[in-house]
């Protein structure tokens, strides 16, 4: 809309508030191998990027919002895997002073009996105060 400064393919995307030099740069980041290969790191390095993609363009972090994706939970592996992605998000989240603010999780996702790879996606919000292009 008009409002829309940067659009989603320059990430992070950039809206400005009507009515003032104040800006939101919102962005998602997931990386499914990483979170495959350690689940704990992969959610580190996620919040991580999407926390300095925010800083790339002047804006201060806020706050995350998640949907994490994974496979039967029934599976001793799968909540293993679910387990150390949330301890990693707790862990980054609190050294960074960045709130996750909403979120949910979608278990018994698989393909004719295969799981998933652990998939986290995490929604990213900052505020530019002083945003002076247009």
């Amino acid at each position: 809309m008009g409002n829309t400064i940067k659009n989603p393919w320059h990430d992070p995307a950039i809206i400005k508030i009507p009515n003032s030099r104040k800006a939101i740069a919102i962005t998602t980041v997931s990386n499914v191998k990483a979170c495959f290969r350690t689940p704990k790191q992969g959610i580190i390095d996620i919040v991580k990027e999407s926390y300095s993609l925010l800083k790339s363009v002047g804006a201060e972090p806020l706050a995350i919002t998640n949907c994490l994706n994974f496979g039967n939970p029934e599976n001793e592996k799968i909540m293993y895997q679910f387990k150390e992605t949330v301890l990693g998000m707790k862990e980054i989240c609190e050294e960074l002073n960045f709130p996750v603010v909403s979120g949910n999780v979608s278990f018994y996702n698989e393909t004719s009996g295969t799981n998933i790879a652990p998939t986290p996606v995490v929604g990213a919000v900052g505020l530019i105060r002083d945003y002076r292009h247009a």
